[in-house]
């Protein structure tokens, strides 16, 4: 675009002094002697003049040259800026969709998963009825001495059976019965001090714990051994 107005104004000029040759020119002839007696002089100025107004017509030719030339570079421009709105429209429409299925996959999940855990609370209460039902029978058969020792081991019975369940789950009893304290799964209640046990190992347990999944679900609640005490130790303890 500027290039193009600085020829305009270039030809313009250009033309502007033509203009100003011819009419000087007009001046100096009489316009009188020209018609009645044509000398050479004035042959020569109406040369020059006719080849002034082709310059001129030249001038004219390459201006509507040069516009032309403008007008078909405009179109291309707007179909260029035509075609970069259509393509970013068809990005936006792109991202808009992926983000409806990323949200319809997300509410699909959280749906999925509630009913997941609502079947598995089912399934897992399914297996508890036979549980309660043998408690309840165990509750309603009438204990005395004679029977006792079989309503022990009914009641034994129902332990196993409510633990084959839980383990099928992922439950399991956390194991103390001579092994070494461990602050990972085990919670120190007392210290004791014992000759037959080794410093640092459990005597004994006063609340199981249990993994679920292999994770603490509750630690186990032991007595620790530690080691006994010298003579020495307590003659320096009675000492002070």
């Amino acid at each position: 675009m500027e290039c193009l107005l600085h020829l305009g104004i270039a030809l313009s000029q250009k033309k502007l002094k033509t203009l100003r040759l011819i009419a000087s020119m007009n001046e100096r002839e009489n316009t009188t002697q020209e018609f009645e007696n044509p000398t050479d002089e004035s042959v020569s100025n109406q040369d020059a003049a006719s080849s002034v107004v082709e310059e001129n017509d030249s001038v004219d030719e390459t201006l509507e040259e040069a516009e032309t030339a403008e007008g078909q570079a405009e179109p291309s421009a707007e179909t260029e800026f035509e075609a970069v709105c259509k393509q970013r429209d068809e990005y936006l429409h792109d991202l808009q969709r992926l983000q409806a299925e990323f949200d319809n996959f997300r509410k699909r999940t959280i749906r999925e998963r509630s009913e997941m855990r609502e079947f598995l609370l089912q399934e897992f209460m399914g297996r508890l009825l036979d549980v309660i039902d043998n408690l309840d029978r165990a509750l309603n058969t009438d204990s005395n001495e004679d029977n006792h020792e079989s309503f022990r081991d009914g009641v034994k019975m129902i332990q196993q059976q409510m633990m084959t369940i839980l383990s099928e789950y992922g439950l399991e009893r956390i194991n103390t019965q001579g092994e070494m304290f461990d602050p990972s799964v085990h919670e120190a209640m007392m210290l004791i001090e014992s000759e037959e046990h080794q410093p640092g190992q459990i005597v004994s347990e006063f609340m199981p714990g249990y993994l679920l999944k292999e994770r603490v679900l509750r630690a186990a609640k032991v007595q620790v051994a530690q080691a006994a005490s010298t003579p020495s130790d307590q003659t320096e303890t009675n000492e002070s």
